[in-house]
């Protein structure tokens, strides 16, 4: 359909030459976003606002070219074409000049209104009747290629920049200079672009990216990358105040008063490409003419992004859907963009003219509707539930999720961001795809969110959200995860009862080849040393019979053998101990009983042991003091008291254990009592340390009836190993521990 221009009083019709769908009109209406829908006989069609007008040329235009005189009036220029537009001017104001026979390529007004046209044959000036003229250089006879810019500086010289002749100039007494490869200007470089700034300053740009600054003394000041200048190949320039804009194939900066280079940034990286022309209004705010269509940035964020570098300023873009005829030049003619004292802008297209008032350019007020429309599992979608949850299959792991926006004026330039809450927290630039996939995703309360844009940029004010469900399989499930953290105890449980079964086994074999040995020590002491000994003191006795009796020798010899029995009474419970187990192996009671019946084999006294309670483990370390102790009053018993019956008790209860030995002998000194052991003697003393040492009590006492008692008593906390309770897993299947031993080596013990 052909352009609909809004807002003009007078009455447009329209019909199927026009490309209306029908000639009969059933419905009309115009939505939130100001659309106008019509409906009939033959279709549906929209009328859409659009912030740019084309201007409307009686020819066709290509390669235009355009410039502002003095009085604000402005010319164009094409191929074959130039046109004149006063002031305030609409299309049918066009006055068409002749052309010369060349191909024109650039236009331009001087201070006192003279034109000038850039043309193959050179540079011409335009006479008021109409035919141009034709200013030739003397020192370039033969003028070959196109002019790309002309200027104008203080002192009214026009500064020529051509494609093939390099960069020149025109005094204003008609004098030319050749400036490429003269008073330090480049000769082989292409200037692109030249204008002059408010303080009279000649700015050049060249395509190779490298920008001159020309004080009116000719002195040259030279911008390239090591300065910071970084657009490329300069497409265009033009003078603010107090700084310069120059845009280029990559890019825009701006160069302030201090000579530094400031990078403009903006939220679409390719608006800033490819800038042919560039205009600062009054009010501070920024139009550019690139690759990607007409940019407009609010002066607030002009400023904004000059103080933050970082800052990527937001951006208002025009392209052909808002009406544009095509692009920006890019090669030539450039300086496409200008502004009229009317405020009015002026943009010059590949295939055309439009023109923008800044005034008049309204953002749109409807934000975006962004909806949710499904989401599939396989490509097949999922119903939700009335409460707006969708729920996925147990196990799911992949999700697609469809989404879209209902803004109908401009749905191409929408574009979306999208996350997924429960899995991240930073949101996925979409662009204007409208479809969001998920893999790998695990069991989960989930919500969609998605955010989209309308035509001018401004995102909707709060997400579309939809609530998604993934329950858990049973391996993904709690329960399973605490089945499997009790089965890897229990293995745990099963893999260190089964070592410590190993290490008692080493430990019980190396018990074993102790007591084996201790056993073997004690018959080679007796079968060969102490019956040595015996026969000696056999022999030695028959010799003191043969001593008189009156005899003082007799008497020694006799004193002698009764100090040798005793050593050999002692060398036999030394034996004795030997034959018998380590203390630490076995009950307290069996190593005990053990004891007392072999010391009764080698004495006159009988021994009796008695266990009062129910025996209950013990603790390693009481185990082994008790054991000593009870051995030393043991050996005490049998050796000193003379007695004849020797009672060993026990007593296992819940307060305490006690321990008991009793002797009908001859009972010990009172000063032993009361001291607590025998000058000479430590055995009293080491009982008390060892009991003392396990949080026990010890006494030694004397009953009138004569006698002796050892009563040894400890506290039950610390006497009796500590126990667990018993749980479930002691009910663990053999067939597991046997399972374990087949895989857990077996160390052979040492």
């Amino acid at each position: 359909m052909q352009p609909y221009t809004f807002g003009l009083p007078a009455i447009q019709r329209l019909t199927p030459s026009q490309r209306l769908s029908g000639e009969q009109v059933m419905r009309l209406l115009q939505d939130r976003e100001g659309s106008i829908w019509i409906a009939t006989n033959g279709g549906l069609d929209r009328l859409r606002p659009t912030r740019v007008s084309v201007f409307q040329f009686p020819v066709a235009m290509s390669t235009l070219a355009m410039s502002t005189g003095p009085r604000g009036d402005l010319w164009f220029t094409s191929r074959r074409a130039i046109f004149h537009l006063p002031p305030a001017g609409g299309a049918h104001d066009l006055r068409q000049y002749p052309v010369p026979n060349s191909t024109i390529t650039r236009v331009f007004v001087d201070h006192a209104g003279t034109v000038w046209v850039g043309e193959s044959r050179g540079l011409s000036r335009l006479d008021p009747g109409g035919p141009s003229v034709v200013v030739r250089t003397p020192d370039v006879p033969n003028w070959k290629g196109t002019i790309k810019d002309l200027a104008e500086d203080r002192a009214g010289t026009i500064w020529v920049a051509s494609q093939f002749s390099g960069l020149l100039r025109r005094f204003s007494d008609g004098r030319w200079e050749w400036l490429s490869g003269n008073k330090g200007f480049p000769s082989g470089s292409l200037a692109s672009s030249v204008t002059v700034d408010p303080q009279g300053r000649v700015w050049i740009g060249y395509v190779d990216g490298q920008v001159l600054r020309v004080d009116e003394d000719d002195r040259l000041t030279r911008f390239t990358d090591k300065e910071g200048l970084r657009v490329g190949g300069v497409l265009a320039i033009t003078a603010g105040k107090g700084h310069v804009w120059i845009g280029g194939d990559r890019g825009v900066q701006r160069l302030d008063d201090h000579d530094r280079f400031q990078d403009l940034r903006g939220g679409s990286a390719d608006a800033l490409n490819g800038v042919s022309g560039i205009v600062e209004t009054p009010d501070g705010e920024l139009w550019l003419n690139g690759a990607a269509g007409i940019t407009r940035i609010a002066a607030p964020d002009v400023r904004r992004a000059m103080a933050s570098p970082d800052f990527q300023a937001p951006l208002t873009q025009l392209d052909t859907l808002d009406g544009l005829p095509g692009r920006a030049e890019t090669n030539w003619p450039l300086r496409t963009a200008l502004q009229t004292p009317d405020g009015r802008l002026w943009f010059a297209m590949t295939n055309g003219v439009v023109t923008v008032d800044p005034a008049r350019l309204t953002r749109s007020a409807a934000p975006a509707l962004i909806d949710i429309q499904r989401v599939l599992v396989n490509g097949a979608p999922l119903a939700a539930q009335a409460s707006g949850l969708v729920r996925a299959v147990a196990g799911t792991r992949d999700l697609q999720v469809d989404y879209t926006s209902l803004s109908l004026a401009m749905p191409e330039r929408a574009v979306f961001k999208y996350r997924l809450k429960g899995l991240e927290t930073a949101w996925h630039d979409a662009g204007s795809r409208r479809q969001a996939f998920y893999t790998n995703l695990g069991p989960g309360n989930y919500t969609f969110e998605v955010q989209g844009t309308n035509e001018d940029g401004a995102w909707s004010a709060k997400p579309a959200t939809l609530a998604i469900e993934i329950p858990p399989t049973f391996i993904q499930s709690t329960a399973f995860r605490v089945l499997c953290a009790l089965a890897l105890l229990m293995l745990i449980a099963l893999a260190v009862r089964m070592r410590l079964r190993q290490i008692e086994a080493r430990a019980r074999e190396r018990y074993r080849a102790r007591l084996d040995e201790r056993t073997r020590i004690a018959q080679d002491l007796h079968d060969t040393l102490l019956q040595g000994f015996q026969g000696l003191l056999l022999r030695f006795q028959r010799v003191a019979w043969g001593i008189p009796a009156e005899s003082p020798a007799r008497a020694e010899m006799e004193r002698v053998l009764d100090q040798a029995d005793e050593v050999v009474i002692e060398g036999r419970n030394r034996v004795t101990d030997l034959r018998l187990p380590p203390p630490d192996v076995g009950t307290l009671e069996q190593t005990l009983e053990a004891l007392g019946r072999d010391l009764s084999g080698f004495h006159d006294a009988r021994f009796g042991l008695r266990v009062d309670g129910t025996p209950r483990p013990l603790d390693a370390g009481v185990h082994a003091e008790l054991a000593l102790v009870c051995r030393e009053g043991l050996f005490n018993a049998f050796q000193h008291a003379k007695a004849t019956t020797i009672e060993l008790t026990i007593g296992y209860s819940d307060a305490a254990l006690t321990v008991g030995i009793a002797d009908d002998g001859v009972g010990v000194p009172t000063a032993t009592q009361l001291d607590g052991c025998s000058p000479g003697h430590w055995g009293l003393s080491g009982m008390r340390e060892r009991v003392t040492r396990v949080g026990g009590s010890f006494a030694l006492r004397c009953p009138p009836g004569g006698g002796t008692q050892v009563l040894l008593s400890i506290p039950a906390s610390q006497a009796y190993r500590r126990t667990h309770r018993p749980t479930r897993l002691s009910g663990l299947p053999r067939r597991l521990e046997a399972l374990l031993a087949r895989v857990l080596p077996r160390r052979a013990p040492n």
